[in-house]
């Protein structure tokens, strides 16, 4: 029986690096592909490579380090891995507010999330008399008076393009970073009642 409970805390870290997988191959935010065409999630994108290494990394490690003298390395290590996903998903969070803003989708009635820069640009801060005139407006209400885009890939006409790809890039890592750490600190805990109940 014990072997069996053995096994099946093992499946069940595999399945934690699997829906890691999930979120990166299956989900796809589009939130981070507005700008970019596809770029960001083609298959020689770095991060991708990194996520599956360092998860199937503390898989094998849990696989030989599973003696009950290791339950406090696996503690540390869920309990460190925990306080930086607690770090990156308020750091994501808080980008999204900032970065960030709901506009209404052309292909359907769902708002989409567009990624915008830190400043307007240039050339929209002295023709546009929503920013003239110094007082606080939304996002929409520039685009749609004082601007003639027609589709959301140019959006550089609003911001200047360094910072959109900026912002992308920033909530992007975090959203890795959100993915491996939680993945990270459930395997680290499972691991943990593993070595508990191993009395060699």
């Amino acid at each position: 029986m014990k072997d069996f409970k053995v096994e099946i805390e093992t499946v069940i870290q595999f399945a934690i690096g699997l829906t890691q997988l999930v979120g990166i191959f299956v989900v796809k935010p589009s939130l981070f592909d507005q700008y970019n065409h596809g770029a960001q999630f083609l298959a020689g994108d770095p991060g991708i490579y990194f996520m599956v290494l360092i998860s199937v990394g503390f898989i094998l490690f849990s696989l030989t380090y599973n003696k009950s003298i290791h339950t406090k390395f696996w503690v540390g290590g869920m309990l460190s891995a925990m306080v930086l996903f607690t770090y990156f998903i308020i750091d994501y969070n808080s980008n999204l507010r900032e970065k960030t803003f709901l506009a209404v989708s052309a292909t359907g009635p769902e708002p989409i999330r567009i990624i915008k820069g830190n400043n307007y640009s240039a050339e929209l801060k002295k023709n546009c008399p929503l920013l003239i005139s110094g007082m606080p407006v939304k996002e929409l209400e520039v685009i749609q008076q004082c601007s003639n885009i027609t589709d959301w890939n140019e959006i550089d006409k609003i911001w200047p393009k360094e910072e959109i790809e900026s912002n992308s890039n920033r909530l992007l890592a975090n959203y890795y970073f959100c993915l491996l750490l939680g993945g990270i600190s459930l395997i680290c805990g499972v691991q943990a009642i593993k070595c508990l109940r191993n009395k060699v």
